[in-house]
């Protein structure tokens, strides 16, 4: 006599993909494997929808790995916000790079009149289009990465279609300071309390790690799940390697000894620029360092000609050419000053440079003692001369002092202290489809 199985219980899960106008594939790549993920479930059918807010023409032409894995889901039905020849040019030329003063004061217009236009079309989907793809199921959740007040108005606006519905908040990051006064805007005498969230809030919250739990409000935590950080958990990104998602790879030019990937900070930190230049300029001071710099906030409008023309500096952006993966996988030393792609470069083992003196802002990964945090540009000097002395040398010196910390980091703030991030979003998720 054979025994049936027990059907599993179908949810829908409807995905808002907001951030792809910004440079790269910020919010696919933590949209991938809990996607991915998730549909290893034993306990229920998930079937997935999804709102791209951005144009479709942005994702006809050169299409990234990442996206046509995300197209290649058969249980996923995911829409574009718009489809405009017009804004994909606009796009185009707001994103390109001129040194003439004239035309960077015209892209600024027209990024303005961009951002506008977005806004405009948001809205107007929102109000008449977004009830073609909802329906009023008692088993629907709504993902978002963001409790921002976008990620809310959107919410709300489907809520008004579906009261039924659940909005679960995933994961984006991971908090990475220690300090709260962290853009050069925050000049604020009286720290700012946390305000209460208003009527449209997270029904459940992923976290990435306890530390981010013990952030929220403790109204929010009896349906809060620490789940650890999917984009780069060790399951992830060995099956990012096998489904070849992170594109081609980069040329190394064996003229060189050691090749450096910079990692340059986003302008609205607290950083002291000056300083910031003066350290490129003398990493690049060495012929015998291959540089690139990566630049997510167009930095390299305003480094010093001199810099951009040495033949060892190049300048890629994060949205074009390679990605960052694997402008990773490149590297033998990648110098950051503060990121989330931290736990990527610290997993696959790359000499991890934090120059410390370029900000007064302070790292978590400071106090585990993660990777080189240098005080000075004595030490930078101290560590450029090791790696061009001998680059073996130097990678068998960090292995004793910093791997046993780099792994207690990645452990609490990538892993949840777990043996599988994608155990534990089943679970979570199978508490979340229980109360459903």
């Amino acid at each position: 006599m054979l025994l049936m199985k027990e059907d599993k219980k179908d949810i829908e899960i409807f995905f808002i993909i907001l951030r792809e106008q910004a440079m790269g594939h910020k919010d696919i790549d933590h949209i991938l494997p809990l996607i991915y993920f998730l549909n290893q479930s034993r306990t229920f059918n998930y079937k997935f929808k999804g709102i791209l807010f951005e144009n479709e023409l942005n994702f006809k032409k050169n299409l990234d790995p990442r996206v046509k894995f995300l197209f290649s889901f058969k249980n996923l039905d995911l829409k574009f916000l718009y489809r405009s020849y017009f804004m994909f040019r606009i796009k185009q030329f707001i994103s390109s790079r001129h040194n003439s003063i004239i035309i960077n004061l015209f892209k600024r217009v027209l990024k303005f009149y961009y951002k506008n236009k977005l806004n405009h079309i948001k809205k107007k989907f929102l109000k008449h289009k977004l009830k073609k793809y909802i329906n009023a199921s008692s088993t629907q959740l709504l993902i978002s990465l963001h409790q921002n007040k976008e990620a809310k108005f959107i919410v709300s606006c489907f809520k008004k279609i579906n009261k039924k519905a659940k909005w679960v908040v995933a994961p984006h990051g991971t908090i990475m300071a220690d300090n709260k006064m962290l853009f050069i805007s925050d000049l604020d005498k009286k720290e700012k309390k946390i305000k209460n969230r208003n009527s449209i809030s997270a029904d459940f919250i992923l976290n990435a790690s306890r530390h981010d739990l013990h952030g929220q409000l403790n109204v929010f935590k009896k349906n809060s799940f620490v789940v650890g950080l999917p984009r780069y958990c060790e399951e992830w990104l060995k099956l990012k390697s096998r489904f070849n998602l992170d594109g081609k790879k980069i040329s190394k030019n064996n003229g060189y000894k050691v090749r450096v990937l910079f990692l340059m900070p986003k302008r609205q930190l607290n950083i002291f620029f000056d300083e910031l230049f003066r350290t490129i300029d003398f990493i690049s001071s060495y012929k015998q360092i291959d540089l690139i710099l990566l630049d997510y906030d167009y930095i390299g409008d305003i480094l010093p000609n001199y810099l951009i023309k040495r033949s060892n500096v190049r300048q890629k952006s994060i949205s074009t050419e390679y990605s960052t993966s694997k402008l990773i996988d490149w590297s033998d030393i990648v110098f950051h000053v503060g990121t989330s792609m931290l736990f990527e470069f610290l997993a696959k083992n790359k000499i991890a440079i934090f120059p410390r003196y370029l900000t007064c802002n302070t790292l978590i990964s400071e106090k585990y003692n993660v990777g080189y945090n240098l005080r000075n540009r004595d030490e930078l000097r101290d560590v450029c001369n090791e790696a061009v002395s001998s680059l073996y040398k130097l990678k068998k010196k960090y292995k004793n002092n910093f791997i046993r910390n780099n792994k207690k980091f990645i452990n609490d703030f990538v892993n949840a202290n777990s043996k599988s991030v994608k155990v534990n979003l089943l679970k979570a998720f199978s508490k979340i489809g229980k109360n459903l």
